[in-house]
Parts: C-alpha cells; structure tokens; sequence
C-alpha cells in the first residue's frame, strides 16, 4: 500500500517553522535570563506569551480574514479594514504586555526579546513606550506572512487552473482524434462484403489494410506525435482501400516531395481532408470525380493540398464537413499561431491547403 506523502508536507513544514520560531524565541531570551537567573522559568514563559500574540494574529490573518474577505468574498475593503482592526489589537496588547514588563526590567536587557530580536523600546517618547511600542514587530510579522500566504494561493491557484486546462484540452484533444469518419468503414464494410460473395482473392489484402488503418488509429496515434512518414503512409493505405470502389482509381493521385519525412507531427491530421475529398468529391461523382493530393515539404513547414470535384448545389458549410471542423479545432489547439488551413471553392474545384511550421 503506497501512503501519499504530498499532503503531509505542509503540516511538517508549519510545525518545523513553528519549532524553529519558539527555539529563536527562547534563546533570544538569555540576555535577560542571564542577568536574572532566578527568574529564568518565568522568563521563558513571558517570552512564549509575548510572542503568541503576533503569532495569533498572524494565524487569525492567514486561516480566517484573507480566505473570508479575499479568496471568497473578494472584499478588499471589508478585508483591509477587518486587518486594521486586528493590528490594533494585537499592537495594544502586545504593548500592554511590554509595559508589564518594563515595570519589572530595565529595557536595555529586554531589546532582544521578541522573535527576531528587534529593538522595540522608544527611549524619550513615552505615547509609543506605552502603547505603540509593540508596532513594528507585529506590523512586519502580520504583513509578511500575510503576503507570504497571498502568494502561495496565488501559486498554487494558477498552478491547479493550468493542470486543468491541460487536463481539458487533453480531453479534447483525444475525443477529436478518435472520431472516426463512419462514412469511410460503411463503404470499406460494403467492399469487403461484395468481395466475399465474388469470392475474390483481394478480400483477405483488403481486410488486413483497413486493419493496419484501424490499428494506426486506435494505437500508434495515442502519443502526441507520429514520424511524418507513418502520416503519410497511412494516407497511401487508405487510398489503396478506396480503390477498390473506383471506377477509375487513376484518377486519384498522390504525390510527395518530402525530404525529411522522419519529422514529428502530431498523429490524424491528414485523413479527415482525403476523406473529406473522397465523401464530398469522389462519393458525389465516383464516374467523373477525380483527387489530387501533393505532400511537400521545406526546413521549417510542411504542406498538405488536396484538390477534388465541386459540385455547385454543395455549399461550402456542407462540403468542410464535421472532419475539417474538428481538424480545425487541433489544430488551434496543437499548433497555434504555426498552421493555416486554407478552404478555396470554384465552380468545379474543391481546395484544401493545410501548411504547419515546426519550431526550429
């Protein structure tokens, strides 16, 4: 059994802090323990109480006024006032405190005794000696760790909202992917059954290349990138498929002049354009249809075309399709500000220009 050791780190950390903050406190105290050794226990104790009061309005900041008026209400006002209040407070009764013990000691020998030993006493100013005399130190521990616990929200708020959106578009990312055209294994399902009644010798090739698809697909393509040859060899696969249906299959083309084809791309980028070419031009017309496809490349980009038959009663809406407004979706989110998708319609032609710059 694995025990999760995340949410223990910051209780420890708060107890390590208060450990560390109650050892400086006592041992700043031995200047006055060293000067009345008889009163060292009581001594200690005065320190430890003196220093719970910063300590309490610390805590009382942190753990009540700044998630109440801050995180949930967002009343920076109520907040700052409720804060103004609070450091009167804890300024008078630590000042009350230290009058207590100045009647007792002289004020050199108590100079060190607050937690960072700061000198606290005003010599010759008798309003603050007794009752401002405690603002420094509880101003600056309030305010500091006030601000300390600020930032760490603030943190770990951007940091939870970060994992979320990447948790999001990951989820979305992956749902996009996995839509599979059903218009293309409708038609590769009804070719395999026409070639099992024929009996014909394709059937078992057909079978295996619409599985290397469903396999691309289903596995190879679940990591966030793929080689640009296994893309493209994917595309040559499924063109070899819907061959099978053509009447005249050289009317299809593909053509690549891609010089670095071991570059990663991220996977299902290419196929939703040849299927929307094949649904919308080739399944319009399969007589008369015709595709072509270029694959090129330079340094810094990569160009994917496919041109087809337009028929004019299609309008643009209904020809992009589902698929192309999906791959348009993956592509502001994978590649953003580095890809253009261009759609160009004429009276008979059906453009798809897809280009996507690498880093370099």
């Amino acid at each position: 059994m694995r025990i999760k050791i995340q949410p223990f780190i910051r209780p420890v950390l708060n107890v390590c802090l208060l450990l560390f903050l109650a050892q400086l406190t006592l041992s700043n105290t031995k200047n006055l323990v060293m000067a009345y050794p008889q009163d060292a226990s009581l001594l200690y104790l005065h320190a430890i109480a003196f220093n719970a009061i910063t300590v309490l309005a610390i805590a009382f900041n942190n753990l009540y006024l700044i998630p109440q008026f801050l995180f949930k209400r967002k009343n920076v006002a109520l907040y700052l006032l409720c804060l103004l209040v609070l450091l009167l407070l804890a300024i008078i009764a630590g000042s009350a405190y230290l009058q207590y013990l100045f009647a007792a000691y002289p004020p050199a020998v108590l100079s060190d005794f607050t937690i960072l030993a700061m000198e606290f006493y005003a010599a010759g100013d008798v309003f603050l000696e007794r009752h401002l005399v405690a603002l420094f130190p509880t101003l600056s521990y309030v305010l500091l760790f006030g601000l300390a616990f600020i930032l760490r929200h603030l943190y770990t708020s951007n940091k939870k909202l970060r994992l979320s959106k990447e948790a999001h578009l990951k989820a979305e990312l992956s749902l996009l992917k996995a839509q599979v055209n059903p218009h293309f294994l409708f038609n590769m399902m009804n070719s395999i059954y026409s070639q099992a009644l024929t009996k014909s010798d394709d059937a078992p090739a057909t079978i295996l290349k619409l599985s290397e698809i469903l396999r691309y697909n289903l596995y190879e393509s679940s990591g966030a990138s793929v080689p640009l040859s296994k893309e493209l060899q994917m595309i040559q696969t499924y063109l070899e498929l819907e061959h099978i249906r053509l009447e005249n299959p050289e009317k299809v083309s593909f053509e690549q002049q891609v010089e670095d084809a071991e570059r990663s791309i991220a996977p299902m980028l290419l196929l939703p354009i040849v299927e929307n070419a094949f649904k919308h031009g080739m399944g319009s017309n399969i007589a008369q249809g015709f595709i072509h496809i270029y694959a090129s490349d330079e340094p810094d980009c990569f160009t994917f075309e496919c041109i087809n038959n337009y028929k004019q009663k299609l309008t643009k809406s209904e020809h992009s399709g589902l698929g192309l407004e999906n791959l348009r979706r993956r592509l502001q989110l994978i590649y953003p500000n580095r890809h253009s998708l261009d759609l160009e319609v004429t009276d008979t032609l059906f453009t798809v220009r897809l280009n996507i710059k690498f880093n370099s």
